[in-house]
């Protein structure tokens, strides 16, 4: 995706033992936000309240997406992202971050502050860039007894929000 639309990606993970990040502070204004409004019926109803949760610099800027957002990325380039090749090296679960070049090229950190290093693994030529497909044909369905229980919350909540919960899909 990198690639294709010729910006960085950067992924990050939490350390062990380091539980804030920068986006902590984010959920938390978002929190606050919710606890001043109590009518969330649908998951269209967190969009206004994010993008009022905070006014400078700028709004939050929220995208909704659906099934067909998703899409089924297989290994193209590399083999493996374990950014050690022998026994004792770092395993992909000592990374905290991945980034992801328009080049083809990704690059780790074992620490936040390290600098990036490239993974030694080289990344295959490619004569063009794949089409990823879908991961998803359409909704995803909820299971059965959940549908059945939204059903029964339904007579809690406005009569203009019942279609959304009706027009589930469920298995």
């Amino acid at each position: 995706m990198s690639i294709k639309t010729n910006i960085i990606i950067e992924q990050k993970y939490l350390e062990v033992g380091h539980t804030f990040m920068e986006v902590d502070s984010i959920h938390s204004t978002i929190e606050q936000k919710l606890r001043n409004r109590k009518e969330v019926y649908t998951p269209a109803d967190y969009i206004p309240i994010i993008n009022s949760a905070r006014q400078r610099p700028s709004p939050y800027e929220t995208i909704y997406l659906s099934s067909d957002d998703f899409y089924a990325f297989e290994p193209v380039y590399y083999k493996s992202i374990r950014p050690g090749k022998k026994a004792g090296d770092p395993c992909v679960n000592d990374v905290v971050a991945f980034q992801y070049t328009p080049k083809g090229i990704i690059h780790y950190k074992l620490c936040f502050q390290d600098e990036w290093a490239e993974l030694p693994v080289r990344p295959k030529r490619l004569e063009s860039l794949p089409d990823h497909p879908k991961l998803y044909t359409g909704p995803i369905p909820i299971e059965e007894s959940k549908y059945t229980h939204l059903q029964e919350l339904k007579e809690l909540i406005p009569q203009d929000n019942r279609p959304f919960y009706e027009n589930l899909l469920h298995k």
